[in-house]
């Protein structure tokens, strides 16, 4: 047709067509060879035209039940108390959660057990764990009965081991009387010992952001957001020496037990 003609003709007389048909350099033609490519906007594979409703409530990834740390359940379970008072929970559990601070680090020197005994003491009065009006046991969470528990723990604790910072003072048999004395199980008196470990790690690492200038964390939140600054992760990592934090050797553990870090 005389109409396609003249539009064909005129195309290739364009310079558009003139560019087009220019030869392409050596260089350029390298870069142009066919070669293997993903769209990254198409998907590899067709999808099926139908989906499989059988498969609709079908598991496809297996889902781990994370445990939270024994200070996570005790902080929640402040913001749970602070719930029953007036105002704010989060402000109630962060004034709680700076208390907490400053009880911390009120005696400078070693944390050994006897200024853990008085951190809990204050910590407990705090909550009305104990004193003058306390709250009945039975309107109280698991993690506060056992802050309470703790704090019982510390009125049988023979003068050696109140002069000691670490958890090797108590031999296993120290441990059976020391439940015996307080009627609790020997699971009670681990987690005792794993509470001092952790607060003598964030106190330690309190000091450490005061002497770098740094600021302590404000809310609970925020020590949990910092944390991985803290020096037990490094520990937990290393190999030799064996460390004695009981804190490190939980978290080390908790590693060692996920699957993808298994030799097969």
């Amino acid at each position: 047709m005389p109409g396609y003609r003249l539009s064909q003709t005129w195309f290739s007389r364009s310079p558009l067509a003139t560019l087009n048909h220019r030869p392409l350099p050596t260089a350029l033609k390298c870069q142009y060879l066919p070669s293997r490519s993903i769209s990254l906007w198409q998907p590899i594979s067709k999808p099926p035209d139908k989906l499989d409703k059988g498969t609709s409530g079908l598991e496809l990834y297996a889902k781990t039940k994370s445990e939270s740390s024994l200070v996570t359940k005790l902080w929640q379970s402040i913001k749970r108390v602070t719930r029953i008072d007036e105002g704010d929970p989060d402000e109630q559990t962060t004034e709680y959660f700076q208390y907490s601070v400053e009880r911390l680090m009120q005696q400078p020197g070693e944390f050994t057990f006897d200024k853990f005994a008085t951190y809990l003491e204050d910590i407990c009065t705090k909550l009305r764990l104990i004193g003058k009006r306390p709250i009945p046991d039975e309107d109280l969470s698991a993690p506060l009965r056992q802050l309470k528990l703790q704090h019982e723990m510390m009125k049988f604790l023979t003068p050696r081991e109140k002069e000691s910072d670490s958890a090797s003072v108590f031999s296993h048999q120290a441990k059976v009387l020391l439940s015996e004395a307080v009627k609790c199980t020997l699971k009670d008196v681990d987690d005792m010992l794993l509470h001092h470990d952790i607060c003598k790690t964030d106190r330690t690492w309190y000091f450490r952001r005061i002497v770098l200038g740094r600021h302590l964390p404000t809310s609970y939140e925020e020590r949990e957001h910092l944390s991985y600054q803290r020096p037990i992760v490094r520990e937990a990592s290393q190999l030799f020496p064996e460390t004695e934090s009981l804190e490190a050797a939980k978290l080390k553990s908790m590693r060692d037990a996920v699957h993808y870090r298994k030799p097969p």
